[in-house]
């Protein structure tokens, strides 16, 4: 399904998605953004955005399970942890040899590496939260948030 040049794709959306600022609108905007694309699609995904050591956008939509918030946090604490996407650190760990539910110092309640969080950077490189889906299958999830994230981003700059 993926190789190296989907990894390198995965780092340069990293790039390409990075923040001069971000306050608790542009979460708002940019949670409406995904939720309502999401909506459109009858995609049951939860939805957070994280920022500032929080949560500060969260929704569900029809469908989807108590479940998917597990996910969104075991997907988001990847990102933190990391400081890249959820789906790259997936391919990481996979071009490296040991999948990241096999490593043993990463408590697997805690963390996973499947599609779906993406990092909030700012231009600077510094990770200061992550939006995550769950509900989809791995790529769209995170395909999902790159899209609102870059839709957001070309409004903003509009």
């Amino acid at each position: 399904m993926t190789d190296s040049s989907d990894m390198q794709r995965f780092l340069e959306q990293e790039k390409l998605c990075r923040f001069k600022s971000f306050d608790y609108e542009d979460a708002w905007n940019i949670g409406v953004m995904i939720r309502t694309k999401a909506a459109s699609l009858h995609a049951p995904i939860a939805l957070e955005i994280f920022a500032y050591g929080k949560p500060v956008f969260l929704c569900l939509l029809p469908g989807a399970q108590q479940d998917n918030l597990v996910w969104v946090k075991r997907k988001r604490n990847t990102v933190l942890r990391t400081g890249h996407s959820s789906l790259y650190m997936g391919l990481f760990y996979k071009e490296h040899g040991i999948p990241m539910d096999q490593q043993t110092h990463i408590e697997q309640g805690k963390y996973c590496d499947h599609g779906g969080g993406f990092p909030l950077t700012f231009e600077n490189g510094n990770v200061f939260g992550a939006v995550t889906i769950s509900g989809l299958p791995a790529i769209d999830d995170h395909d999902m948030v790159f899209q609102g994230l870059v839709q957001y981003q070309h409004l903003k700059t509009a």
